[in-house]
């Protein structure tokens, strides 16, 4: 059953609908943890605010109950801040010591934009399973041919690719028009 709709696609993943599906709660989640400090002293209380905050974040966003188990909480934190930081949980430690890059409300925020890149790559694939079934290449043929009708007049002309080569890179091409429309819309405020 053929389910391609490049307009539900688009319309998901606009970026008012965006906000508040997945960026709001996650912003409103760092911004309700009350932090009573900038600088931690040592490793350990780097890691005891870190992992109340995932789980205070975890809560708030994901599920309101049960809380993360402290042990899964501390090995997630430890992978995040270990790739979010060029030079690892080191590097975490050092500007939540001394007061680098935000200081212990920045690492925070490190483990916010997890959570945050997390949910958008989970929606925008939720979008994608809603607007095309995926294992069928004819749905997604019929899905890009929507989509150069729709804004093909937008795309080099001479050069413009064929619905059947697009097929293999449909997820880009929404995906790429998606951040097209949101680096517009903060340009021009709409």
């Amino acid at each position: 059953m053929a389910k391609a709709d490049i307009q539900r696609a688009l319309t998901m993943l606009d970026p008012a609908t965006c906000a508040q599906v997945y960026e709001l709660p996650n912003i409103m989640a760092r911004e309700s943890f009350n932090l009573q400090q900038d600088t931690v002293q040592d490793f350990d209380s780097l890691m005891v605010i870190c992992i109340r905050y995932y789980q205070h974040h975890f809560r708030a966003v994901m599920a309101t109950e049960p809380t993360v188990p402290e042990e899964f909480a501390d090995g997630k934190v430890w992978e995040i801040l270990d790739g979010s930081y060029q030079g690892g949980v080191e590097a975490a430690y050092r500007a939540a010591h001394q007061g680098l890059n935000g200081g212990l409300a920045g690492v925070l925020d490190a483990i916010r934009d997890y959570f945050l890149k997390d949910q958008e790559n989970h929606y925008f694939t939720h979008t994608i399973m809603e607007s095309v079934d995926v294992m069928d290449l004819d749905d997604i043929k019929t899905l890009m041919q929507q989509y150069l009708q729709r804004y093909g007049r937008h795309l080099d002309g001479d050069n413009l690719p064929s619905a059947e080569y697009l097929v293999m890179k449909y997820q880009d091409v929404i995906r790429n028009h998606a951040a097209i429309v949101r680096n517009v819309r903060m340009r021009f405020s709409w």
